[in-house]
């Protein structure tokens, strides 16, 4: 976990981390990859996957590996 992030950066989401995009709607991530921010809470941040806003953990999140989107 970081704090310093804010709207706008990317950030690196491993595999296996729940994202929320409702309360009856969730995934769980497949491949570690950068993902943009769109909203930062107290606990929670909120990143695009696939072009809907979808909301994780700030614990599960780390900053952003580069411009390789986690690939190596």
């Amino acid at each position: 976990m970081f704090d310093k992030v804010t709207e706008g950066d990317l950030v690196w989401v491993p595999s296996n981390v729940k994202a929320h995009a409702s309360f009856a709607k969730s995934l769980i991530t497949k491949v570690p990859r950068n993902f943009l921010v769109t909203e930062v809470g107290n606990n929670f941040i909120n990143i695009l996957i696939d072009g809907q806003e979808w909301t994780v953990n700030k614990s599960d999140v780390y900053p952003s590996r580069g411009d390789d989107n986690g690939a190596k």
